[in-house]
């Protein structure tokens, strides 16, 4: 039987009709998958984010039925865009700082729940970790620490050598440096700027001292004898060893003088030597790692980065956040190896 044209298009247009009403169902089927979206940092080790953001979330995003979403941005980037955030009551299930970041206690969920998980499967966390992010006086967990990266010295072993010294205590620092920049011309590399590097060196520094910020309680204490003795020798430190380029340095300043041989010592997390190492520089074999350095009352040194994860209450997601961070732990093996040990597990 013939088919008129009119009847042609009426079959036609109801089949495209469907068609058209079957992608739309897909697409919203699709769109109705359970979503993660997670914020953190450009790593220091390139490999990280490229193993992180390429193979792991995909992996568990198909085990757990979900899309999961990284945004990396750098360090400055971070805080601005927390407060940001914040303010919309919008943005990210899922916020890696480098800090701990207490001032937000009221905007984040309370942790607690995580860390239990976390301790049933996996075992105790560092007592770091708790410190970062446990308000002793409420009780709350404003964050969730996955992991550090620890802060040595990296030295040039070969003009340290030429003077027959070793950067072991702050005083090894300042004498051994100035004779090295007396001979060499190449100074002492420790940022003296608002940033996170020298944030870290000048704390070891007073700590090394026997000075503090707080006492146990909470009650402020840093104007102490300590904390003169050790603001007066950063500042000696300074004149003897260093140059004024370290009173605007950034956050990456150190590594690049230091790769770029420019520099006979530095404060640092070990993203220095692997960068030196990966990228097959020549002085890759003369920049060396020591232990924290020695002061007048004790030798300490500072975490390079505090890894600590929040989840906004107003978070689309929290439940796939928390468990995302279960999870991360207990394969926090690949994350070490990745990073090329600069992340250090909590757990």
């Amino acid at each position: 039987m013939g088919i008129s044209r009119r009847k042609l298009l009426q079959i036609t247009g109801a089949a495209t009709v469907g068609t058209a009403l079957g992608m739309h169902r897909q697409v919203f089927a699709q769109g109705a998958k359970k979503k993660l979206k997670i914020l953190q940092w450009n790593h220091f080790v390139p490999g990280y984010d490229k193993w992180f953001n390429g193979e792991y979330i995909k992996q568990w995003g198909e085990k757990n039925d979900t899309e999961v979403t990284v945004d990396n941005v750098g360090i400055p980037a971070l805080n601005p865009t927390a407060a940001s955030e914040v303010s919309a009551k919008k943005g990210h299930d899922l916020f890696g700082f480098l800090w701990p970041r207490p001032v937000y206690e009221n905007d984040v969920i309370d942790h607690k729940e995580i860390y239990e998980e976390c301790e049933k499967k996996y075992g105790k966390p560092i007592d770091l970790a708790i410190k970062s992010t446990f308000n002793p006086r409420t009780k709350k967990y404003h964050g969730f620490a996955d992991s550090f990266a620890p802060d040595p010295i990296n030295y040039r072993k070969d003009l340290w050598d030429e003077i027959g010294m070793k950067p072991d205590s702050w005083d090894d620092l300042r004498v051994g440096g100035a004779k090295i920049k007396q001979k060499t011309g190449i100074p002492v590399g420790i940022g003296l700027s608002s940033e996170i590097d020298t944030a870290m060196a000048m704390r070891a520094l007073l700590y090394s001292f026997g000075g503090s910020e707080q006492d146990e309680k909470g009650k402020l204490i840093l104007n102490s004898k300590n904390t003169v003795e050790a603001v007066k020798f950063v500042t000696a430190l300074y004149k003897e060893c260093m140059t004024p380029e370290v009173l605007a340095w950034d956050a990456s300043s150190n590594n690049r003088a230091m790769l770029a041989g420019k520099i006979s010592v530095a404060l640092n997390a070990i993203s220095i030597t692997r960068t030196a190492e990966n990228d097959k520089m020549p002085i890759s074999d003369k920049v060396w790692l020591t232990k924290a350095a020695k002061g007048p009352v004790r030798r300490m040194g500072l975490e390079h980065v505090m890894s600590v994860y929040v989840i906004w209450k107003f978070a689309e997601n929290i439940d796939g956040a928390k468990k995302f961070l279960v999870d991360y732990i207990g394969n926090f093996n690949q994350a070490f190896a990745k990073s090329e040990f600069y992340n250090f597990p909590c757990f």
